[in-house]
């Protein structure tokens, strides 16, 4: 017998798994030796593996995969056997991302910079070899620039600047921090005139200070008082720091004297801000604007007319007594509100321009040199320095013009400055002048204030001496003929 099997076969009770010719011996029915002969041909089944690494699907044999996993398709082999063919499948995903841009005039992404705003694509392989899509749904806004012609005269202030000269300037930041002012704790102060701008039920004192030692009494940052017995009647408001450097805040309030301390000390040796506030019923002191006093008290502060003190308490005995502040002060600024703890950080991180509203007194100590500091508000509360000197070492402060959607604004100013002229005359006449439809009839100085013709101020002075004129008068009685000043005369009458 002839005979063709995969992997196996059963014969007579024996399972063959080889090819070969096999034969069995029993006894037939006459029972006689019967040979039985069997030629097999064993063919063998089939198998195989495979690991395949796919992104987001595979198809396999008519079938798509979409997750990783072990799979097996059953078909059959060259030789009629069964075949097994198994996969093992792992799927990686594709990925994608969004993200949402705001830039100023360009954004350089993977490469390329864009200028105009929209959704812009790239795609690359992630790190597991399959594709990277990302988008970015990209705004760009524009830097501004802003231009502005102004003929003024003798000077212009443009953002806390003043300017003497013509030209072009350019203005990128609200201001520009380069001096401070240097106090040595012996005798050294800034005195403020009063100014009616400070009569204020409510008030917000912001200040920076560098403190160089502590002690061995207290030290006034700024106040508004006077020594005067007794004392504290005349103490309105102030800031000062007792022998261990901690803050403590003076204020009176319908007549009635309070002070409070903070329990926490200034950081010596660096910079600290310090902002007092009073909106009527809370009294409020922070440091680095972190709240380190919070007193309710209520009613309308207590106004005089005291000069305000900046590093010094005015004793009537300086020195020895004085309190002196020792260490370096900045951007001292006074408002006539109760400023939030958001305004207050704003404005210590970048200082005011001078024109806020509310700000009633603001000095910068921008000015360098001399002895007057000047107030950046339109009040003109300037300052005399007695003793202090200005130091270049001067806090941080961040704040870059910027329009309305974030970006860089340059502000630029065509300044055209013309002077006010003056002239001065001297003049001698008899008995009376005109000058300027106006008759004098006395000697003096005098002024005629005009307009020139570039617009500005015109200053004319006259130096002015009047001559009176004189008369006499003489009676003469003569015979035929009278000679006078050089004429003869033959008859009578009145003569000049």
């Amino acid at each position: 017998e002839d005979v063709v099997a995969c992997d196996s076969y059963e014969w007579n009770g024996v399972t063959y798994t080889e090819s070969g010719v096999y034969t069995f011996v029993s006894t037939n029915e006459s029972g006689c030796t019967d040979v039985a002969t069997l030629n097999l041909t064993i063919n063998n089944s089939s198998s195989s593996s495979e690991d395949v690494v796919a992104c987001d699907s595979y198809e396999w044999n008519g079938v798509t995969y979409t997750e990783s996993g072990v799979y097996t398709f059953v078909s059959t082999n060259e030789s009629g056997c069964t075949d097994v063919a198994t996969l093992n499948l792992t799927i990686n995903n594709s990925s994608s991302s969004s993200e949402d841009v705001v830039a100023c005039d360009s954004y350089e992404w993977n490469g390329v910079t864009y200028t105009e705003s929209g959704v812009y694509t790239f795609e690359s392989t992630n790190t597991i070899g399959c594709d990277s899509i990302s988008s970015i749904n990209l705004t760009i806004n524009q830097s501004d620039t802003s231009f502005t012609e102004i003929t003024a005269c003798d000077n212009y202030q443009w953002n806390g600047e003043i300017y003497t000269e013509s030209g072009e300037f350019y203005y990128t930041e609200e201001n520009i921090n380069e001096y401070s002012m240097s106090f040595d704790g012996i005798n050294d102060r800034i005195s403020i005139p009063h100014n009616s701008t400070f009569n204020i039920p409510k008030m917000s004192v912001l200040v920076k200070v560098l403190p160089n030692s502590f002690g061995p009494s207290e030290q006034y940052i700024i106040d508004k008082s006077i020594d005067q017995n007794p004392g504290e009647v005349n103490r309105n408001w102030g800031i000062r720091i007792n022998g261990s450097g901690e803050p403590a805040v003076e204020i009176r309030v319908n007549n009635v004297y309070y002070i409070f301390g903070s329990g926490q000390n200034l950081n010596l040796g660096v910079w600290n801000t310090l902002a007092l506030t009073y909106d009527g019923q809370n009294v409020k002191l922070l440091h680095d604007n972190v709240e380190i006093i919070n007193q309710s008290i209520s009613g309308e502060l207590t106004n005089s007319t005291y000069p305000i003190s900046a590093g010094f308490f005015p004793h009537n005995n300086m020195p020895p007594y004085g309190y002196f502040w020792n260490g370096l002060i900045d951007d001292i600024q006074i408002w006539d509100v109760a400023l939030n703890q958001q305004q207050i950080e704003n404005y210590l991180v970048c200082s005011p321009t001078g024109l806020e509203s509310g700000l009633i007194g603001y000095w910068n100590f921008e000015e360098g040199n001399g002895n007057i500091v000047y107030d950046l508000t339109n009040n003109s509360n300037n300052g005399i320095i007695n003793g202090a000197t200005y130091s270049n070492n001067v806090p941080e402060q961040s704040c870059q013009l910027t329009t309305t959607n974030g970006c860089d604004s340059v502000a630029i100013l065509n300044l055209v400055i013309n002077n006010n002229s003056s002239s001065s005359e001297d003049v001698t006449v008899c008995d009376s002048y005109d000058w300027n439809g106006i008759t004098y009839t006395e000697s003096g100085v005098y002024t005629f204030e005009s307009t020139n013709a570039l617009g500005c101020d015109s200053l004319a002075t006259l130096n002015l001496i009047i001559n009176n004129s004189s008369s006499s008068s003489n009676d003469v009685t003569a015979c035929d003929s009278y000679e006078w000043n050089g004429i003869t005369y033959t008859e009578s009458g009145v003569y000049t």
